[in-house]
């Protein structure tokens, strides 16, 4: 018998496609970012959903993984710490996300090297990334 997880292109409910998907989408990213601790969540969370248990959040009424929200967050905190050099809380520190991810740079580069993850991370999901 098959796995179900890698025969199945999409779910039906709003899961998404499998985590096979996701494990495509890490190809494409670089080597620091595939063992990143980010990635590692996303992935677990991914499985959870599948299996119908784990810890999720409750984002307008839909249960949302924590990786994902991380990544979310996160972009807006790079967001406002490169383009106007505040840092968004007192305890945030640029390491930290750059550990927690995988990703290394300053300023537009690590926007870049992090705008792929979120870029892989949305194809799977379906959704069109839009820069505001």
């Amino acid at each position: 018998m098959t796995d179900p997880i890698k025969t199945t292109e999409v779910t039906p409910d709003w899961r998404g496609p499998s985590t096979i998907y996701l494990h495509h989408a890490l190809e494409a990213l670089p080597s620091s970012v595939k063992s990143s601790p980010f990635w590692a969540q996303l992935l677990a969370d991914e499985d959870a959903r599948q299996n119908g248990d784990g810890e999720a959040l409750n984002v307008n009424g839909a249960a949302f993984g924590w990786a994902r929200w991380n990544l979310i967050c996160t972009r807006r905190d790079l967001k406002l710490f490169t383009s106007c050099g505040i840092k968004p809380n007192r305890h945030w520190r640029l390491r930290d996300v750059k550990a927690y991810f995988g990703v290394s740079g300053t300023g537009e580069r690590l926007m870049e090297r992090f705008g792929a993850i979120l870029d892989a991370v949305n194809q799977h999901d379906g959704i069109e990334t839009q820069d505001a």
